[in-house]
């Protein structure tokens, strides 16, 4: 055998667990998360003090989303015409 083919040869114990590959496939979810936040300004409302889901999701207090009025594709991306 030589030395290309030895490291060829896959050892049972190097592979990957279903979980490490769960955690690898899930990494980007964070750093994406934390950027919706920053950019749908979260952290702002929620700097004067702490919140409950129902009191964000308030037309008076989410500039987001408008009373009774669907959201737009255009809020979500904006520069995109409907």
């Amino acid at each position: 055998m030589s030395a290309s083919d030895a490291k060829l040869e896959r050892n049972p114990s190097s592979e990957p667990s279903p979980k490490r590959i769960t955690e690898m496939a899930w990494g980007f979810a964070p750093p994406l998360i934390l950027e919706a936040a920053v950019r749908h300004k979260v952290f702002d409302l929620l700097d004067t003090s702490p919140k409950t889901h129902d009191e964000l999701d308030a037309p008076s207090v989410s500039p987001l989303v408008p009373a009774n009025k669907p959201p737009s594709r255009s809020q979500y991306c904006p520069g995109r015409a409907e």
